[in-house]
């Protein structure tokens, strides 16, 4: 259940990578990618939610301080 796709070796393990993702030319959002450790072939790529809740919060902050003055 646990192979990798491409070349089949039993994963208990992926590589974490860190890789920049654009949205219809705006800009870029921190991604995360999952690699495999024997091929190196991406299994995966997601939008990395620790960046994009530190991204929300810093926006929401940003706007509390505007309307606070």
């Amino acid at each position: 259940m646990n192979k990798c796709p491409h070349c089949e070796a039993n994963l208990t393990a992926v590589n974490i990578g860190v890789i920049n993702g654009n949205v219809r030319g705006h800009q870029p959002y921190r991604c995360i990618s999952y690699t495999c450790p024997h091929c190196s072939r991406v299994l995966s790529v997601q939008m990395d939610p620790i960046a994009l809740k530190t991204d929300i919060l810093d926006g929401v902050e940003s706007l509390l301080k505007k309307h606070l003055k």
